[in-house]
C-alpha cells in the first residue's frame, strides 16, 4: 500500500518474496522523505488494542487533512500463506488431487479482505480502527477521495474474483 501526502511518500506493509525463502507479509510502514530522498521506519502496523501488528498486502491508502492517512482493505496474507503451503504439498497424485481440492474449497469460501479502516496519524506514527466495512475491502484497487466522499474503484473483493464495482 503506497500514498503520498504533504508528509512525504508512505509504504505500509507487502509481501517479502526473498527467493529461496517462504512468502513472508510485512507489517510495518516506512516514509521516504520527498526532499532528501531518505527512507524512515515508522514502526508496526498495530492499532491501540490489536493484539499483534496487522498486514494490509494490496490494500488502498487515502491521504487526509491534517497528517492523517486512511488505510483500508488488503490482505493479511494467512489464507495466502495456507495456500502457498499446501501448493508444496503431496507425493502421489491422490495427495495433489486433494490438495487441489482443498485449495479451491479454500478460495470459495474466502470471506474477504481486511473490514477494518485503519486510520495513521503521521505526526505520532500511531494508529487506530477508524471503522468497519459491512464486507472485505477489495483488495488491488484504487481509493481516493471525491466530492468529500471516499470512492473505492475495481479490485478484487476475494482472491481470484476481480469486480468493476465502484
Amino acid at each position: 500500500v503506497c500514498t503520498g501526502s504533504e508528509a512525504g511518500f508512505w509504504v505500509f506493509s507487502g509481501r517479502d518474496l526473498t527467493p529461496g525463502q517462504p512468502p513472508k507479509a510485512l507489517t510495518d510502514a516506512h516514509r521516504l522523505d520527498l526532499a532528501t530522498g531518505a527512507w524512515t521506519a515508522a514502526g508496526a502496523i498495530q492499532p491501540a488494542g490489536a493484539s499483534k501488528p496487522a498486514a494490509v498486502v494490496a490494500g488502498a491508502a487515502v491521504p487526509l487533512e491534517a497528517g492523517r492517512i486512511m488505510v483500508l482493505g488488503g490482505d493479511d496474507a494467512d489464507v495466502a500463506t495456507l495456500l502457498e503451503a499446501a501448493a508444496t504439498r503431496g507425493t502421489s497424485v491422490e495427495e495433489r488431487e486433494a490438495w487441489a481440492r482443498f485449495v479451491r474449497a479454500a478460495l470459495e469460501s474466502h470471506p474477504g479482505y481486511r473490514r477494518e479502516e485503519l486510520l495513521f496519524d503521521t505526526r505520532s506514527s500511531t494508529w487506530s480502527v477508524a471503522g468497519h466495512f459491512p464486507q472485505g475491502t477489495p483488495a488491488a484497487a484504487p481509493a481516493f477521495l471525491w466530492d468529500g466522499a471516499l470512492v473505492i474503484a475495481g479490485g478484487e473483493p476475494r482472491p481470484g474474483q476481480r469486480s468493476a464495482t465502484v
